[in-house]
């Protein structure tokens, strides 16, 4: 795995579990300081569950994270795509496994099946 891919998740991780950024978190402190620890808190979180194999269900997509739902209004999407798109800007790195698109985010194009199972067994361990 890239070092800069196992930094930032290593530090999403840690970030899931306290709700706290550390003095060595380059990745997410900036984003914390700008857009707060709810925002930032509730979609690294719904990142790492999406890409977590043990929280995969038989119609779990493993090629994109739907953000759209039937449920939601477009209010309710369009607030959810915001501040996805929030924590994109503010943490670029992310574009380096994640890439947001319309509807849905997916793993970035330049990772290998083999990259995207690395991914998988480094977040196992962490996410409970």
């Amino acid at each position: 795995m890239k070092p800069r891919i196992e930094k930032l998740l290593s530090e999403m991780i840690s970030f899931k579990e306290n709700r706290e950024c550390k003095e060595t978190d380059t990745c997410i402190k900036k984003a914390f300081e700008k857009i707060g620890k709810e925002i930032l808190f509730f979609r690294i979180s719904n990142l790492l569950y999406w890409i977590d194999p043990k929280f995969h269900h038989s119609d779990t997509d493993l090629k994109k994270y739907l953000l759209y739902e039937d449920f939601m209004d477009l209010e309710d999407f369009e607030e959810l795509h915001g501040k996805f798109t929030l924590v994109f800007k503010h943490i670029p790195e992310l574009s380096e496994i994640f890439a947001l698109k319309e509807q849905h985010i997916e793993f970035n194009r330049s990772l290998t099946e083999s990259d995207i199972q690395e991914i998988y067994e480094y977040v196992i361990p962490f996410t409970i």
